[in-house]
């Protein structure tokens, strides 16, 4: 068997909602602590059935806008360091490893993001919607459903 942790993680969630939750009817912190408990569970078995392929997805965005951008910048180092970032490749599939190298990518978008916000040309302002554009895309991508009360 290969165990599959969002299944884990859901399956844990709801034996802790119809087998565990009704026997603390009495005891209302420990049953808050519960319910708290499973609905973290069923977000993190949502995050876990997409984290790698939106990081992998948000990775590769974000070195082709930068690959793409190094122009744009006014500051000759970082136009250096953009265009160094966008020849990078994610081998490691890890979850870590993905979110590092995301952290990186993103504090690149950071401060060229500042830059071309302030700045009124068509290329900065063509570039400025386009990280925005970019982000919110990701947002999407990582958006978690808490499930309703049924």
């Amino acid at each position: 068997m290969n165990p599959n942790l969002g299944h884990i993680l859901f399956q844990t969630a709801v034996t802790l909602g119809t087998r565990v939750s009704p026997h603390l009817a009495g005891v209302p912190y420990a049953a808050g602590d519960v319910a708290t408990s499973g609905l973290l569970m069923i977000l993190a078995a949502q995050h876990a059935e997409k984290a790698a392929s939106v990081l992998v997805w948000e990775n590769r965005a974000l070195r082709d806008l930068l690959g793409r951008t190094a122009e744009v910048t006014r500051d000759p180092a970082r136009a250096a360091a953009l265009a160094g970032a966008a020849d990078g490749t994610d081998t490691d599939l890890g979850l870590t490893p993905l979110a590092m190298a995301n952290a990186r990518l993103r504090g690149l978008v950071i401060p060229l993001h500042a830059e071309v916000e302030l700045r009124e040309d068509p290329a900065a302002r063509s570039l400025d919607h386009e990280i925005l554009s970019l982000l919110r895309e990701g947002a999407h991508r990582r958006r978690l459903v808490v499930p309703s009360a049924a």
